[in-house]
């Protein structure tokens, strides 16, 4: 193992634990990734809860989705293909985060898009639409949900003030890509404060 490996494996543990102490997400839902270069990834095993998993638990995986290496019995997260798709497609992504925060959760179960609701929401993720339903782990999950940051890509990536495009999985999460493993993160902690913030927009509106 590598001193830039066993480092990003460390920073990975750090950062899942943020995200499940900010409660970001719950339970053993969502992953995590980590581009080491063109062939090869760090990612998330199966079955563990984001406060629990230790540096020593991820594993490094080729772009076929192979295990390179890794503890003996961990097996990569199960959204690992929608990971590499993304990699694949969109470009300049080092680091992908799919999570399944709670208010951000609410647009994504009723197919609502995300419009950035503040200054701060537009510099740190933008517009986040929504990839239509498709069965968790599958390819074609994969694939719709490359498309649909592809979309955003393609108006709004990658600039100077946008580190990360994000997009909600239909009844299932979200997914952000970005060029850091810290500002995919940021944009993950911003996209929620965002959709909590329009969620209470749209409360006292309605109180009026």
């Amino acid at each position: 193992m590598t001193k830039k490996q066993l480092t990003l494996k460390q920073d990975m543990a750090r950062v899942c634990r943020q995200i499940y102490e900010k409660g970001l997400t719950y339970s053993t839902g969502g992953n995590i990734s980590v581009k080491l270069d063109n062939d090869t990834f760090l990612i998330k095993p199966a079955d563990y809860c984001f406060g629990d998993i230790r540096g020593k638990d991820f594993i490094i995986i080729n772009k076929k989705g192979e295990i390179i290496e890794g503890p003996r019995g961990n097996r990569p997260s199960s959204e690992t293909p929608m990971h590499l798709t993304v990699y694949r497609d969109i470009k300049d992504v080092n680091a992908v985060i799919h999570a399944h925060s709670p208010n951000t959760m609410v647009f994504a179960t009723m197919g609502m898009a995300i419009e950035a609701a503040t200054t701060f929401a537009e510099e740190e993720v933008g517009f986040v639409p929504v990839a239509p339903y498709r069965v968790p782990g599958t390819q074609d999950l994969a694939e719709i949900a490359a498309k649909t940051l592809k979309s955003v890509e393609k108006g709004l990536y990658p600039p100077p003030n946008q580190p990360a495009i994000a997009c909600l999985l239909e009844k299932h999460g979200v997914l952000v890509a970005g060029k850091s493993l810290m500002k995919t993160f940021y944009a993950l902690e911003s996209l929620e404060t965002t959709a909590r913030t329009i969620l209470w927009m749209k409360v006292l509106e309605n109180s009026k």
